[in-house]
Order: structure tokens, then C-alpha cells, then sequence
């Protein structure tokens, strides 16, 4: 202890020498310039505490303790990572699973377009998977938007009661319905809506 208090000041001017030495290498080891002071820091008080013997070689020992000194930050660093991650794994598989079970029920759902009867499942198609206003549609299909409305509001009353059977009570399908998909939502499909009318025209 005595010999280390007497080598202190020849420490701190050795440290005050190499200082620019020890910064820059610590900048070169470390991830980013908080990290850099902290590996400085770290290095001075380990000279401080426990000096070297031989200060002609004050450089190299300087070296190799903030060589140590990145090598046990990497470590801590990669254990909070690690430690991290198993926290955030559930969340992510809770995503994965939700972002299945959405797939899942879309391609459910386009089946079930696919199977109304003709005239309805063209005008919900275009409406709701294609996104096409109902002008355009009358136009596409040559009839008259009156009765592009109303085979749409069928064909929706047709989808809608297929869904409550297959899914139960609205609310448990109503989340995962077509704004996911990229198209409007499907009119009723709100936790309390029922036949909900058909949107005007856009």
C-alpha cells in the first residue's frame, strides 16, 4: 500500500503523458464515445489502484488494460442482450402467432367471397379485396349503381352470416378483417354493428 501511495504521482504523470494514447484507443475499442470513457475510466483507476512495475513500458501496459477492459464491456453487454431477448421472446411469439392467425383468417375470408353466388361475389371482389368504388364498378360491369348497391349489401348480409357461424359472436372476427388486407373495411364488421348500409360511392 505504502509503495503504491509513493508511486501514485509518477502514475498520474505517466497517465497525463499518454493520455491522448489511452483516449484514442479506447475509441478504436470501444462501440461509441460513452463507452470509450467509461474504458478510459476504468483504465486510469486500475493504474491508480494497482500501478505497473515497470513504467518504462507504461504504453504496453496501457494497451493490454484497455484491451481487458473492452473485452469484459463486450461481455457485460452481450449478457444484457441475451437477457433481453429471453425477456422480449414471448412478445414476439404472441406477434408471430397474431400475424398467422390473421393470414390465416384472410385467406379464410377470400374463400368465402369466392363461393358467394355470382353476382354478389363480383361486387364484393372489386369492392373490398380490390378496393374499386362502387362508380367504377357499375362502369366495369355495365349495370346501374342501384344494383351494384344492392347485390353489395347482399352479398355482405350472405358474408357476414357465413362469418357469425364459422367464428361465433362478431366480435371475434371483426379485428381481423379486411383493413389488414389493404382494402376498406367491411361495412358491419364492428363489435356491434349488424347490417350496417353499404358506403356511398366514392
Amino acid at each position: 500500500m505504502k509503495l503504491a501511495m509513493q508511486s501514485t504521482p509518477f502514475v498520474s504523470d505517466e497517465l497525463d503523458a499518454h493520455y491522448d494514447f489511452l483516449r484514442g484507443l479506447a475509441r478504436k475499442l470501444a462501440a461509441n464515445d460513452h463507452d470509450a470513457d467509461d474504458l478510459v475510466q476504468e483504465v486510469v483507476l486500475s493504474a491508480l489502484e494497482s500501478p505497473p512495475k515497470h513504467f518504462a513500458r507504461f504504453r504496453g501496459w496501457l494497451r493490454v488494460a484497455a484491451i481487458h477492459a473492452a473485452s469484459r464491456f463486450y461481455r457485460r453487454d452481450r449478457a444484457r442482450t441475451v437477457r433481453e431477448e429471453r425477456v422480449a421472446a414471448p412478445d414476439r411469439q404472441r406477434s408471430t402467432f397474431e400475424a398467422f392467425e390473421e393470414t390465416a383468417f384472410l385467406d379464410d375470408l377470400r374463400g368465402r367471397v369466392g363461393r358467394l353466388s355470382a353476382p354478389y361475389r363480383e361486387v364484393v371482389e372489386l369492392r373490398y379485396l380490390d378496393d374499386v368504388s362502387i362508380a367504377d364498378i357499375a362502369d366495369r360491369l355495365e349495370r346501374p349503381q342501384g344494383t351494384i348497391r344492392c347485390q353489395l349489401k347482399r352479398g355482405l348480409d350472405h358474408l357476414r352470416g357465413d362469418l357469425d357461424r364459422r367464428y361465433g359472436d362478431r366480435r371475434a372476427w371483426a379485428l381481423l378483417v379486411l383493413p389488414s388486407a389493404g382494402g376498406p373495411a367491411l361495412p358491419g364488421s364492428g363489435a356491434s354493428a349488424s347490417a350496417s348500409p353499404v358506403p356511398a360511392a366514392s
